[in-house]
């Protein structure tokens, strides 16, 4: 019974040990037009956490995520990430990086310069661009597809290089504003499933937008619900499912049950 209390207690103290990588206190944003996007939004995000927003459109998930990734401003509050601005976290230390629901891929580049582009605009020589844009390339699968065109690539391959140029720059710091949105369903899947790999080799924290709401449990640690225009955080779901995730944890019932307790939060 000792051996048992004394596991529980080191669990306990590992989990407060776990710092904290975000901190949003009452953070406000108002538009010029007078559109209150965000209200008193209040979140913590802990380091290698991987945490999912959901909610309708136009509720200001994408206006949060650009503000904690120094993109954008708040009109009052406080954020915090990695122990300093937003702006200092991304711009100065790099340890922040961004991937958008479109690749955003320079058509004239080939895929290796495209993932180096970041690297290049910093002055990094180019033998270092390549030896770590291969790298980003094998992680993703693409390292056979260096020198295609993106014009050659479908749209899943174009987010796998979005997302290797969003990790050249080895951030701490992952964040996804809806990637897979136009993707078809097995595309999705198989993306999904290599996002959590790249997640745990990488020892990432990672921020996932989404609209579905069977993404943002699969995918997830927690998935935070966020209410219709003006954005408040409605409910935060602990999602209690082990990893490494498969596909059979789709048809299981605490898995159901989780999709169901996000929906209904939801509703409200």
């Amino acid at each position: 019974m000792s051996s048992i209390v004394e596991d529980k207690k080191q669990a306990s103290t590992s989990e407060e040990n776990v710092k904290n990588i975000i901190e949003v206190k009452g953070v406000n944003k108002i538009y010029s037009s007078s559109t209150i996007a965000l209200q008193d939004v209040n979140l913590n995000i802990k380091e290698k956490e991987f945490v999912s927003f959901v909610g309708p459109s136009g509720c200001g998930k994408s206006t949060l995520m650009r503000i904690i990734a120094g993109l954008g401003d708040v009109t009052s509050g406080h954020v915090s990430v990695l122990g300093t601005t937003p702006q200092i976290a991304r711009q100065q230390k790099g340890e922040v990086a961004f991937v958008f629901q479109e690749a955003t891929l320079l058509p004239w580049r080939n895929i290796m310069r495209n993932v180096g582009l970041p690297l290049e605009i910093s002055g990094v020589p180019s033998k270092e661009r390549i030896q770590r844009g291969e790298r980003v390339l094998e992680l993703v699968g693409l390292k056979d597809h260096m020198y295609a065109m993106p014009n050659e690539l479908s749209g899943g391959m174009k987010m796998r290089v979005s997302i290797a140029r969003a990790l050249i720059a080895n951030p701490k710091l992952l964040i996804m504003d809806e990637p897979f949105g136009a993707l078809d369903e097995i595309t999705r899947q198989n993306l999904q499933h290599e996002l959590l790999d790249i997640w745990k080799q990488e020892e990432l924290t990672v921020l996932f937008v989404t609209h579905n709401v069977f993404e943002s449990v699969y995918l997830s640690n927690r998935t935070v619900v966020m209410t219709p225009r003006p954005g408040e955080i409605a409910s935060v779901v602990d999602v209690d499912l082990p990893h490494p995730r498969h596909d059979d944890l789709r048809t299981s019932q605490r898995y159901g049950e989780l999709v169901a307790q996000v929906s209904e939060s939801l509703k409200h």
